[in-house]
Protein backbone atom coordinates (compact mmCIF):
# COMPACT_ATOMS: atom_id res chain seq x y z
CA UNK A 1 0.00 0.00 0.00
CA UNK A 2 1.41 3.38 -0.97
CA UNK A 3 -0.27 5.38 1.77
CA UNK A 4 -2.26 7.53 -0.64
CA UNK A 5 -5.93 7.93 0.11
CA UNK A 6 -8.59 7.69 -2.55
CA UNK A 7 -11.43 10.16 -2.94
CA UNK A 8 -13.82 7.55 -1.55
CA UNK A 9 -11.76 7.19 1.62
CA UNK A 10 -11.56 10.98 2.06
CA UNK A 11 -15.31 11.34 1.54
CA UNK A 12 -16.00 8.51 3.97
CA UNK A 13 -13.77 10.10 6.62
CA UNK A 14 -15.49 13.45 6.15
CA UNK A 15 -18.94 11.86 6.42
CA UNK A 16 -18.00 10.07 9.67
CA UNK A 17 -16.51 13.29 11.06
CA UNK A 18 -19.72 15.21 10.35
CA UNK A 19 -21.90 12.39 11.74
CA UNK A 20 -19.81 12.36 14.93
CA UNK A 21 -20.06 16.13 15.35
CA UNK A 22 -23.82 16.00 14.84
CA UNK A 23 -24.16 13.18 17.38
CA UNK A 24 -22.14 15.16 19.93
CA UNK A 25 -24.32 18.20 19.35
CA UNK A 26 -27.58 16.26 19.65
CA UNK A 27 -26.49 14.43 22.80
CA UNK A 28 -25.33 17.70 24.36
CA UNK A 29 -28.64 19.42 23.65
CA UNK A 30 -30.70 16.46 24.89
CA UNK A 31 -28.63 15.87 28.03
CA UNK A 32 -30.42 16.17 31.36
CA UNK A 33 -30.36 19.39 33.36
CA UNK A 34 -29.23 19.47 36.99
CA UNK A 35 -30.52 21.49 39.94
CA UNK A 36 -27.45 23.62 40.77
CA UNK A 37 -25.76 23.87 37.35
CA UNK A 38 -28.91 23.85 35.24
CA UNK A 39 -28.39 23.28 31.55
CA UNK A 40 -24.66 24.10 31.84
CA UNK A 41 -24.09 20.63 33.29
CA UNK A 42 -24.32 19.32 29.73
CA UNK A 43 -20.95 20.91 28.98
CA UNK A 44 -19.50 19.29 32.10
CA UNK A 45 -20.74 15.87 30.95
CA UNK A 46 -19.25 16.41 27.50
CA UNK A 47 -15.93 17.57 28.97
CA UNK A 48 -15.72 14.46 31.14
CA UNK A 49 -16.30 12.20 28.14
CA UNK A 50 -13.64 14.05 26.13
CA UNK A 51 -11.06 13.74 28.91
CA UNK A 52 -11.63 10.01 29.39
CA UNK A 53 -11.49 9.45 25.63
CA UNK A 54 -8.19 11.31 25.47
CA UNK A 55 -6.74 9.29 28.35
CA UNK A 56 -7.79 6.03 26.70
CA UNK A 57 -6.21 7.18 23.43
CA UNK A 58 -2.94 8.07 25.16
CA UNK A 59 -2.80 4.63 26.79
CA UNK A 60 -3.61 2.92 23.49
CA UNK A 61 -0.93 5.00 21.72
CA UNK A 62 1.64 4.03 24.33
CA UNK A 63 0.85 0.33 24.12
CA UNK A 64 0.83 0.41 20.32
CA UNK A 65 4.14 2.29 20.27
CA UNK A 66 5.75 -0.20 22.63
CA UNK A 67 4.53 -3.08 20.48
CA UNK A 68 5.93 -1.31 17.42
CA UNK A 69 9.31 -0.88 19.08
CA UNK A 70 9.36 -4.47 20.35
CA UNK A 71 8.44 -6.00 17.00
CA UNK A 72 10.14 -3.47 14.74
CA UNK A 73 6.97 -2.97 12.72
CA UNK A 74 6.84 0.56 11.37
CA UNK A 75 3.08 0.38 10.80
CA UNK A 76 2.49 0.00 14.54
CA UNK A 77 4.67 3.02 15.19
CA UNK A 78 2.67 5.03 12.66
CA UNK A 79 -0.58 3.88 14.28
CA UNK A 80 0.80 4.93 17.67
CA UNK A 81 1.49 8.41 16.36
CA UNK A 82 -1.99 8.66 14.81
CA UNK A 83 -3.71 7.47 18.00
CA UNK A 84 -1.64 9.90 20.06
CA UNK A 85 -2.66 12.79 17.83
CA UNK A 86 -6.29 11.75 18.17
CA UNK A 87 -5.83 11.83 21.94
CA UNK A 88 -4.41 15.34 21.69
CA UNK A 89 -7.46 16.42 19.71
CA UNK A 90 -9.77 15.24 22.50
CA UNK A 91 -7.52 16.62 25.24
Amino acid sequence: MTGKRTNTQRNSSLVWFIVTLLAIGVLTVLGPAEKSLGTNVRVVYLHGAWVWTALAAFIAAGITGLLGLATGRVTLQLWSRAIGRSGLLFW
